[in-house]
């Protein structure tokens, strides 16, 4: 949900799991996965944070090019409203603040993705 700094609040669970098509799509771009890691750690966060976040973790991945202020508008374009309409987070725009909603399958398929993201060092 994005909210346009109302007072409500959605205290309902997110009971709707999303469909296989909608999960492939949300993990299948690099950014919104990192924001997506980002949220399953931490389950709110500022946009401003976020941003900071996806930065340094692209950076640290090899992408130079990845700019704040271009990162921030992909963002709040982008990988906030598709988060928003497949109901996994709620993107409040005057406080500039991200919520995750836990929802049990993409939080599985996240960690199952993160494994080979993220592969542990090898012995040798």
């Amino acid at each position: 949900m994005i909210r346009d700094g109302d007072d409500s609040t959605d205290d309902e669970p997110n009971t709707g799991a999303p469909s296989l098509d909608t999960l492939f799509d949300l993990l299948s771009v690099e950014r919104r996965r990192l924001v997506l890691y980002q949220l399953t750690a931490e389950h709110e966060r500022s946009l401003a944070d976020l941003t900071d976040a996806v930065v340094a973790a692209e950076r640290r991945r090899g992408r130079r090019g990845a700019d704040r202020r271009t990162v921030a508008a992909s963002l709040a374009h982008v990988h906030l409203p598709r988060l928003v309409a497949a109901g996994v987070v709620e993107y409040d725009r005057e406080a500039a603040t991200v919520r995750y909603r836990p929802e049990r399958t993409l939080t599985a398929c996240l960690d199952w993705v993160r494994r080979y993201e993220e592969p542990t060092p090898t012995c040798e």
